[in-house]
């Protein structure tokens, strides 16, 4: 099969490329391409080369009218006038990340009969705008299998399951985080085929985008596909590497990307160990690798903290932030299982690790640093729709506020002494992340392979 494989972004490049899932495809035979825009050294700062994937490499031109109509018409739906909690909530994040003249224009443009309007007058420009670089290429070059992992939005995105549906190219989506079903997903179309991570995002794709059941296919993660395989180290070598003592139980403070105090947060926990209201436990922080070490980062590096030590993979990453220098760093995830499989426990504010840590049967708690006016990302996504199973989850221990903060870290910790704890995260996890015996990337090949000859046979 010729195969084509768009990507766009560092997150997807981390995830997908970096990974190596889509390797099981060529080493069965198959002409796979990997398609990046043609302006990516500006969009992906690691670009893919042959010493990152053995997949060839080729650019297409995006077209910039018709990405910037998508946004418009993106945007729009965010902003389109519904009364369900999660509708409300959805588009007052999208409102605070915008300039208030846009709010302005959206509010208006979302109002029924306008926004119909508005949408069609949009998706007849673009069918003017129809002959371009991607559209050109799909038509010349055939290929029998398009795959598209995004977070659901995205230069390629709408443009992909457009022409493909007018060209009848088969079209494989596949969602990148937890939150795109629910408030980040495309424009106008729907994929024919969306790979989503388990029972959660299967019920927010049919929820929330309007996807037939059929059409949504429940398939795991492909970037936890390492978590299959034993960590590199030992604990005595991982509590050698942190300066640790033999026997000392570890938290781990897991940042996030939403902009919060985390320096703060580290400063409390430190203080409840010294102040003898927690155990004597040791804390390793690691920033979120591309959350900059919070609201004050650059100073991370020059805290005198008696019980807080910095992860060791991402002691560079942090002199990047103090200098001013860091971007999205692609954390190898190798060290992340390393990690999550050699601590005892751990606390964030809002990250995916939190259900990672559930995966290595570690107990995780959320922290909401809700008295955080000035942490505005925060502010903006903690009421999302993806976040809420979690919060209903007795396994997952809440703190909201510095005031609750102790009381949390103590039932964090009394949760770990548990035996019905480790049963009960992987029930948990089963919700969020379908479990497989087989590894990501060899399912894909077989998936793959099986939708182009069922649609095959449909015509």
């Amino acid at each position: 099969m010729k195969i084509q494989i768009y990507v766009e972004h560092d997150i997807v490049v981390r995830h997908f490329v970096k990974s190596g899932v889509f390797d099981c495809l060529l080493s069965r035979g198959h002409d796979v391409r990997l398609i990046l825009p043609d302006n990516a050294p500006k969009r992906i700062t690691s670009l893919p080369d042959e010493h990152m994937t053995p997949l060839r490499v080729e650019t297409v031109p995006m077209h910039p009218e018709r990405r910037n109509i998508w946004k418009k018409l993106f945007l729009l739906e965010k902003f389109r006038y519904r009364f369900d909690r999660a509708a409300r909530n959805t588009k007052k994040a999208y409102a605070q990340l915008q300039h208030w003249k846009a709010n302005v224009l959206f509010s208006v443009f979302a109002l029924p009969l306008i926004r119909q309007f508005y949408i069609r007058s949009k998706l007849s420009r673009l069918a003017q705008l129809s002959e371009t670089d991607l559209s050109k290429k799909l038509k010349l070059e055939k290929p029998d299998l398009v795959v598209h992992p995004s977070v659901l939005d995205g230069v390629y995105f709408d443009d992909l399951i457009s022409f493909c549906s007018e060209l009848d190219i088969p079209l494989i989506n596949i969602m990148n985080s937890w939150d795109n079903p629910s408030i980040k997903h495309g424009a106008v179309n729907n994929p024919d085929c969306l790979l989503v991570w388990g029972e959660q995002t299967h019920k927010h794709a049919i929820k929330y985008m309007g996807m037939p059941p059929e059409n949504v296919q429940m398939f795991g993660v492909a970037q936890f596909d390492v978590y299959r395989n034993s960590p590199r180290i030992t604990k005595e070598e991982f509590r050698e590497r942190h300066g640790l003592p033999k026997n000392s139980r570890i938290l781990l403070y897991a940042g996030s990307s939403k902009g919060t105090d985390e320096t703060a947060h580290l400063h409390m926990i430190d203080k409840f160990i010294e102040q003898g209201h927690l155990p004597p436990i040791k804390v390793i922080y690691r920033p979120h690798p591309w959350g900059n070490g919070g609201a004050n980062g650059r100073s991370v590096l020059d805290q005198n903290w008696k019980n807080v030590v910095i992860e060791s993979t991402m002691v560079e990453y942090l002199r990047a932030v103090k200098e001013g220098t860091a971007g999205i760093f692609l954390a190898d995830y190798n060290d992340t299982h390393d990690v999550l499989s050699n601590i005892d426990f751990l606390i964030s504010p809002l990250s995916t690790i939190i259900l990672e840590a559930a995966l290595h049967g570690k107990p995780a708690m959320c922290y909401m640093p809700v008295d955080e006016k000035d942490a505005t990302h925060f502010q903006a996504v903690k009421d999302m729709p993806h976040f809420d199973d979690l919060f209903q989850m007795d396994v997952f221990p809440k703190a909201f506020g510095e005031q609750q903060l102790k009381d949390g870290l103590v039932s964090l910790i009394e949760l770990s002494e548990q035996a019905s704890t480790a049963e009960r995260l992987a029930e948990a996890c089963n919700h969020f992340i379908s479990p497989f015996d087989e590894s990501w990337s060899a399912r894909f090949a077989d998936f793959a392979e099986e939708y182009v000859a069922k649609k095959g046979k449909n015509h």
